[in-house]
């Protein structure tokens, strides 16, 4: 892909309109727990701003300095980390010469920790920037799928994962 014929100046606005979507977005998913766009409009709209970034040699890392607000703020007991998007044929290649894997369907939902201390829920923290998120703690009442207490003798258990909601039909 080729950069942009356009004026410096031009580039340097719509890469500024665009940085300034995508924090929205950023900031609905991971403090919010809202997707307000499907994951492949997303990675488009990433990828063309990183592109045009480029175009004009400036830093990607922009994009990904999420502040969250200060209350509610909660460290997570171990960071969430991210996983690589790949393509098909990188995972046939990964695949290729290995046997008894088991490919799980990516879930598209909002990534948590949920802390449980002695068996019982502790904690329940939106993804945030990774290392931070929002206590959610008081909306797990809400979330009749979150057990409450499990059997657990050890001290404290974490767990991260994906909330989502089952839809029939989809």
């Amino acid at each position: 892909m080729q950069c942009p014929d356009w004026p410096e100046l031009v580039l340097h606005r719509e890469i500024t309109a665009v940085n300034s979507k995508l924090k929205r977005w950023n900031k609905a998913y991971y403090i919010n727990g809202q997707s307000l766009v499907n994951d492949e409009t997303y990675d488009q709209i990433y990828a063309l701003w990183k592109h045009w970034s480029n175009c004009l040699h400036q830093p990607i890392d922009k994009i990904h300095s999420l502040s969250l607000p200060v209350k509610g703020r909660k460290v997570h007991p171990v960071a969430h980390t991210g996983l690589k998007k790949i393509t098909v044929d990188e995972v046939a290649r990964w695949i290729a010469g290995r046997y008894e894997v088991c490919l799980q369907p990516k879930v598209d939902g909002v990534s948590v920790t949920l802390v449980y201390r002695k068996g019982k829920l502790a904690a329940l923290i939106s993804r945030g920037n990774g290392v931070e998120g929002i206590d959610w703690s008081k909306k797990a009442d809400f979330l009749p799928a979150i057990p409450k207490k499990i059997p657990n003798h050890a001290s404290q258990l974490i767990l991260q994962g994906e909330l989502f909601w089952y839809q029939s039909g989809h």
